[in-house]
């Protein structure tokens, strides 16, 4: 493989494609809320805008933790830390490239999801990687606010206008979702964070807590999901879908404080990525088909 080749996959991997990928997909879902057919370009548009910028995000976030990631085995081989990128500034300068022209194109819609984007950047790289993440164990939950921003990047860029509360409440989801998404691979691979002096909340508490905790989080994405179905209207079996996964979600998270081992909490780590993803799918589709 040619050096062209590899360093164009060392940064395609900067921008952690498959985080960026799902962000874009609540994007996606954020702007179906507001659905018309003749806005399904707006829509499709913003959608990419929306992955640009979180890919520029995750590229600067990268940069922010390349001491850290050197030291865990679970990311020491990105590309910061091997050396795939170099020197890391290069990285950083990537990133806010990404994001500015991820700015510029938003303006073209509407100045809120610039601002939107903006919010992704301030909760993200400067206050949970940059400001919180090495201090505090409630560092996620500060960064989960930017988890949500992409519902708004887009579904501003089809309205025009700075919020609604169908967009929030599915911005609170994410916000909810994003502890427990966190939380049970921190309980995997708790001893990186040791190592690397991150106090990420099953290193400073017992996992005990951490479990309960974070089924707390998952019986209130119930109740956030069940709003969601009244504010959207949606048919009774979209609610009977969402209940469902809520339900296995709370099985696994359940499962995981009865028998509190790295495979069960990895296992809910995996679940968390899946329920999102089906989530957004959901709203999509009974949003076209209404």
């Amino acid at each position: 493989m040619s050096s062209l080749n590899l360093s164009a996959k060392a940064y395609f991997e900067l921008t952690k494609p498959a985080v960026s990928a799902l962000l874009a997909l609540g994007g996606l879902a954020g702007g179906f809320l507001a659905f018309s057919r003749t806005d399904l370009w707006k829509i499709l548009a913003a959608t990419l805008i929306t992955y640009i910028a979180a890919s520029g995000i995750n590229s600067v976030t990268n940069y922010i933790d390349k001491d850290i990631d050197s030291i865990m085995d679970r990311t020491k081989k990105r590309p910061l830390p091997s050396g795939r990128i170099y020197p890391p500034i290069k990285a950083l300068y990537f990133g806010i490239a990404l994001i500015a022209l991820s700015c510029a194109l938003a303006d073209i819609f509407s100045i809120y999801s610039t601002l939107w984007i903006l919010v992704g950047v301030l909760f993200d790289p400067i206050l949970y990687n940059y400001l919180t993440k090495r201090v505090t164990a409630w560092n996620i939950v500060i960064g989960s606010f930017a988890g949500g921003a992409p519902v708004f990047v887009v579904w501003s860029a089809v309205t025009n206008k700075p919020f609604a509360i169908q967009p929030f409440l599915l911005y609170m989801l994410i916000i909810l979702w994003t502890p427990i998404h966190i939380w049970s691979i921190a309980i995997k691979y708790k001893d990186d964070y040791v190592r690397a002096h991150v106090p990420m909340l099953p290193v400073v508490v017992s996992e005990r807590k951490v479990a309960i905790i974070i089924n707390v989080f998952t019986v209130t994405m119930f109740i956030i999901s069940w709003l969601l179905y009244y504010y959207l209207s949606m048919p009774l079996i979209y609610l009977i879908l969402l209940i469902a996964l809520s339900l296995i979600l709370l099985g696994y998270s359940l499962n995981m404080t009865r028998k509190l081992t790295k495979e069960s909490a990895f296992s809910l780590f995996k679940l968390t990525n899946i329920y999102l993803a089906i989530v957004f799918l959901v709203i999509i589709i009974a949003e076209v088909l209404k």
